[in-house]
């Protein structure tokens, strides 16, 4: 019997410090190892990996008929650089590659497109501080591109919610 006690609380021990270990290392409210925000048209995804959190800011643009995803855009903050990636539909000139536009005006250079998958066509984005801030402040955003029948496209971005979801992403991050 004494043994079955001291069995009961050592594992009433090893119990409380797992969870222990694991509240601490989850670093989010109630134990909670992830955490999903909206912010108007753009949402905040974050997770704990390796005991580090990760967090991205996407959006997507549904076809209203089909209800198909037809691209899709996110931002991963790390530190002072931005990288992202958009994800953007079949029947590109993919040569051309794709442009970020905000008020009329390009947004660094000409991102090429590094590889098709079955979701669509994927454009890797890294920003400085100062085309995010012309991304964040900006009235009108789009992304433009040309068809494989050299038709120039460009799918309108929301930036409402952009500049609250990176800033809550970096305090989250912290």
């Amino acid at each position: 019997m004494f043994r079955s006690i001291l069995s009961l609380g050592v594992m009433s021990a090893l119990a409380l410090c797992v969870s222990q270990g694991a509240e601490a290392a989850s670093s989010f409210p109630n134990g909670s190892t992830s955490l999903t925000e909206a912010y108007h048209d753009w949402s905040l995804s974050c997770h704990v990996e390796n005991e580090k959190k990760q967090c991205v800011v996407s959006q997507q643009a549904f076809d209203s008929k089909t209800r198909q995803r037809f691209f899709s855009i996110q931002f991963r903050p790390q530190g002072e650089q931005i990288r992202g990636v958009a994800l953007l539909p079949f029947g590109l000139d993919l040569p051309r590659g794709m442009t970020l536009i905000t008020d009329g005006l390009p947004v660094g250079d000409i991102y090429s497109f590094t590889t098709c998958l079955p979701e669509g066509c994927v454009v890797p984005l890294d920003l400085d501080e100062g085309q995010l801030g012309g991304l964040v402040k900006s009235k009108k955003a789009a992304l433009s591109f040309t068809s494989i029948s050299g038709q120039v496209m460009k799918l309108p971005l929301s930036t409402n919610g952009l500049q609250q979801a990176l800033a809550r992403a970096h305090v989250v991050m912290r």
